[in-house]
């Protein structure tokens, strides 16, 4: 892969050139004819000396850690095409392309010349603030306006004539959408595309401007009819979500960090009130009108939720799969976690096949970690890092050993009472002694519990598979049992990675 700090300059016939020998004819946001395909053909040894010499080519092939670059460029799956137009400089472009979650900029600095560099989501946010500076506020101001109205209204304000009016809009909101049209710093086309075979198959279009005291956001809501939302947290909002979008954020791991009332409300949002009234009991609070609509402003400004043309909160593509799995689970595991540092408390929210969700609640925040299914093997793996692998398979039987007996051990801290303990349920001698060193010396103890959601009143059923971990000083365990009960008979076993996920595996039902 190109280094992240690459950049490069390519004139149109290069940049045709690079297309054609990809077998590209089409690229987003340039227009390209017949004519200027074949009007480079003469031209075509010379393009591929300058292509080789900026490192993009040999021979005629892409270099190979070039071409996730250059497959971003020309075969994108997303692209943001943003027109900022400001009176004192005049319309300006930028065109941001991702594939496979690289991200890359193509600008124009000169006529006829291409800038292509590699962006993280982040730079890519500051430089949309630079652009399009704003005025950090909310207001509860919100207009409907004909397509064909609103088009005239621009019009006429670009002449610097004054409308006196608009018809079935509150004078003062009138008003103040008039000036800030008036006294424009600058205005911005949006539009996001979601690219498939070349073509694309959804867009999402927006329209804003900045006047000398508010910002106004403008989308479609319904056939000819178009919304305007004023307050410039809603534009940094719509912003930060469309990145997110853009960079594919809804394919990798990622994490959130939420207040009880912004995972409350966006439960909400989810039809899940019962789920939400639990978050808030948990942190001794009730539903509040006021507490939730500061949650909605939160979340609109961190670009996690926006406001749908009929005025019903959504959440973004990638908030909304993290919370899927909570909403809808297929199954349900509960960790807890006891080392030097504390105890940890987690469950894991699996919808089989397709996401997983992982939540931990701190004392003042809710960690949200979620990914796709395919992620989950190696995000249980991170769980336990690196529990088993120092180890090798076994050929060893897993010894049996009763839960309750198991319990009581791991509370002692003298080793000889332990592995009399050990020898007396049947276990080898050499076995007993290495499993109680490890227990009066542990890294840290994991309790991972397989709950079946489907069930009825799964908090009273104890019959859940559940394993126990223990990561020791020299050796890692793994205690595998059928249910929860104190009189479950399970197995005690060397832990290395292989058997160690075989048993996750179990107990979350993955395969």
């Amino acid at each position: 892969m190109a280094d992240k700090n690459y950049a490069f300059f390519l004139s149109r016939e290069e940049l045709l050139r690079l297309a054609t020998l990809e077998g590209v004819r089409e690229l987003v946001g340039l227009e390209i004819t017949p004519e200027d395909l074949v009007g480079i053909q003469s031209s075509n040894m010379e393009l591929d000396g300058h292509l080789a010499e900026k490192g993009l080519i040999k021979g005629k092939k892409i270099v190979a850690d070039k071409r996730a670059m250059i497959q971003a460029l020309l075969r994108p799956e997303r692209a943001l095409i943003l027109v900022r137009d400001r009176p004192d400089i005049g319309k300006q472009i930028l065109i941001f392309l991702c594939r496979d979650r690289l991200c890359i900029l193509h600008s124009f600095p000169q006529e006829k010349q291409h800038r292509i560099v590699i962006m993280k989501p982040d730079e890519i946010e500051n430089m949309l603030n630079e652009w399009f500076p704003v005025r950090k506020d909310f207001t509860n101001d919100a207009i409907l306006l004909t397509e064909a109205l609103l088009t005239d209204l621009i019009s006429i304000t670009n002449k610097g004539e004054v409308p006196t009016s608009l018809p079935n809009v509150d004078p003062a909101q009138s008003n103040k959408l008039i000036q800030s049209l008036l006294t424009r710093r600058w205005s911005a086309s949006i539009m996001l595309l979601e690219i498939k075979d070349g073509q694309a198959v959804n867009a999402d279009t927006y329209t804003a401007w900045s006047g000398d005291d508010v910002e106004w956001v403008c989308d479609l809501h319904s056939t000819e009819v178009m919304r305007l939302r004023a307050g410039g947290n809603y534009f940094v909002g719509l912003q930060r979500m469309l990145v997110r979008k853009l960079a594919q954020f809804d394919r990798i791991v990622r994490a959130y960090r939420l207040s009880s009332d912004e995972l409350a409300f966006s439960l909400m949002a989810l039809n899940r009130g019962d789920l939400a009234n639990h978050i808030l009991q948990l942190s001794g609070s009730q539903v509040s009108g006021e507490r939730m609509e500061d949650a909605s402003k939160n979340l609109q400004v961190r670009g996690l939720i926006g406001i749908s043309p009929k005025g019903f909160p959504f959440l973004a593509d990638d908030f909304e799969q993290a919370l899927s799995a909570m909403v809808i689970p297929t199954r349900i595991g509960r960790i807890r976690t006891t080392s030097a540092q504390g105890v940890s408390e987690g469950t894991l929210y699996l919808l089989k096949k397709r996401f997983f969700c992982a939540h931990y609640a701190r004392k003042e925040a809710h960690i949200i970690e979620c990914g796709t299914w395919v992620q989950f093997p190696t995000y249980l793996l991170s769980l336990f890092q690196g529990f088993g692998e120092k180890q090798k398979a076994e050929k060893s039987k897993p010894a049996p050993i009763p839960l309750q007996a198991l319990t009581e051990m791991l509370d002692e801290r003298e080793i000889s009472s332990i592995e009399r303990r050990l020898l007396q349920q049947g276990l080898s001698k050499v076995f007993a002694a290495k499993l109680a060193a490890d227990i009066t010396n542990p890294m840290y103890r994991a309790s991972l519990i397989g709950i079946n959601p489907s069930l009825e009143n799964t908090e009273n059923i104890k019959d859940h598979p559940t394993l126990l971990l223990l990561k020791g000083s020299k050796h890692d365990w793994i205690f595998s049992f059928p249910h929860e009960r104190t009189d479950a008979i399970g197995t005690a076993m060397r832990a290395d990675s292989k058997r160690f996920m075989t048993e996750l595996e179990k107990v979350l039902d993955i395969n």
